[in-house]
């Protein structure tokens, strides 16, 4: 009978201890998210705050994927949009990522996707008019 209830509380305490490890991740990532989400909004940049990610890449360094849906008409300004909210979220929630990636969905006969990467250190450098936005967009690596 004791070793029952052993087994059960050691069973609750490993539910509890991933419990509290996955809710600590994302609520750190949910402040992130929602600061990217009413900058874009700011800018009258729609955003889905369920779309994003946050990917662990080579040496434990981070990626922020920030899909956005877009026209023709107003590329270039989804792109810096884009660039910016992630830049200032950054510097809001001290979080360190190295590269940022848009993908923007564009309707055109169908849905075309462009993906759109840039480094934190020219983040940090457009955010802070170090860099204006027509040198920044030739930083920005396109596929």
């Amino acid at each position: 009978m004791v070793l029952r209830n052993t087994k059960r509380i050691s069973i609750l305490l490993d539910l509890l201890f991933f419990i509290l490890i996955f809710s600590s991740i994302a609520l750190g990532n949910y402040q992130f998210f929602s600061t990217v989400q009413q900058i874009c909004r700011n800018y009258g940049v729609d955003v889905n705050y369920s779309n994003m990610e946050l990917r662990e890449m080579v040496e434990g360094s981070k990626e922020f994927i920030l899909p956005i849906l877009g026209t023709r008409g107003n590329f270039d300004k989804i792109i810096l949009v884009g660039f910016y909210s992630a830049g200032k979220a950054m510097l809001k929630c001290n979080l360190q990522v190295e590269k940022v990636t848009l993908v923007v969905s564009i309707k055109y006969k169908g849905m075309e996707k462009v993906f759109a990467s840039a480094t934190k250190s020219d983040i940090m450098k457009y955010i802070n008019n170090e860099l204006p936005p027509h040198k920044f967009i030739r930083n920005v690596n396109f596929r």
